[in-house]
């Protein structure tokens, strides 16, 4: 909400151009929106936490993955697609942030299959947290149907709305 506050209304975008390629965790902290990495380290996924080195820097740090359609390169282009929030048909049910395994990537994103890529069940009971894009947040199981596409409200539905 902050960035969006301060960058005419558009979501913070997981992927920026400027000065290179680099993900939101970076981006937030360098624009001073965070004081450090610490607040996106899930103590229950600290096994799987992105280590801040030199040939991983511009991922940033931490275990939560941003939407990767909030903003992101065109692969083999030189444009860039950003969101508003305005643009949102339904901000209440759409996923900004899930607890992700990142690997080398910061983001999640909804699969032909059905699947959400990066998404990590780490939290009792095979669950794992996901931040609305209404500021909400609320904890599913594994198997719960709003991480596959036979639910309505999928979380990576926003991804194939027309805006």
């Amino acid at each position: 909400q902050a960035y969006g506050n301060d960058h005419n209304s558009f979501i913070l975008p997981c992927w920026t151009l400027k000065p290179n390629m680099r993900a939101w965790t970076y981006t937030i902290k360098d624009l001073k929106y965070l004081k450090g990495y610490k607040v996106l380290e899930c103590s229950a996924g600290c096994d799987k936490l992105l280590s801040l080195t030199q040939s991983t820097e511009r991922y940033g740090r931490g275990n939560y993955g941003l939407n990767e359609f909030t903003g992101r390169a065109i692969q083999n282009q030189a444009k860039f697609v950003m969101m508003k929030f305005a643009q949102i048909q339904a901000p209440t049910k759409d996923a900004l942030i899930i607890d992700a395994y990142n690997g080398l990537y910061p983001e999640f994103y909804s699969n032909t299959n059905g699947s959400v890529s990066w998404l990590d069940f780490r939290h009792p009971y095979n669950s794992a947290n996901v931040a609305f894009l209404d500021g909400h947040a609320k904890n599913y199981r594994w198997n719960h149907p709003y991480f596959t596409t036979a639910d309505p409200d999928y979380c990576g539905i926003w991804a194939v709305r027309k805006h």
